[in-house]
């Protein structure tokens, strides 16, 4: 199924190997590197076509596009956050999330997604 829709793509110039098949559809920072939770305010988007080091990798920075899922979303439209190893997560109180979810899915799956990490947005839960 095909869900790539009105993206905006970027350029980063990869500091780590990126060209595998791993990194394909994770979230990766400005700097060229897989995306940690821990980077997470360094996000430039989803890496769609990776590069070796010293190369530009083509990243969604925003729009519909897939990416892995680091843990269920059981909820369409819930907030994602970065989990480690660039993997989407559902977003906790205190988190930034970069996009929804347009699917359920399981960890694993590779998911469509609504994307903008121009504009990362802090997640606090009311109690």
């Amino acid at each position: 199924m095909t869900v790539h829709q009105q993206q905006q793509l970027v350029t980063v110039a990869a500091t780590a190997d990126l060209s595998g098949v791993a990194s394909r559809f994770k979230v990766v920072t400005i700097g060229g590197t897989i995306c940690s939770a821990a980077l997470c305010k360094q996000a430039a988007g989803i890496l769609w076509h990776g590069a070796e080091i010293g190369q530009g990798a083509s990243v969604v920075r925003e729009g519909i596009t897939k990416m892995l899922a680091g843990a269920a979303v059981a909820t369409v439209g819930y907030p994602l956050a970065v989990a480690n190893s660039g993997f989407a997560a559902l977003v906790v109180s205190g988190g930034y999330a970069f996009g929804r979810a347009r699917e359920t899915c399981s960890s694993g799956d590779l998911v469509a997604v609504e994307v903008d990490f121009t504009n990362l947005t802090y997640f606090a839960v009311d109690v």
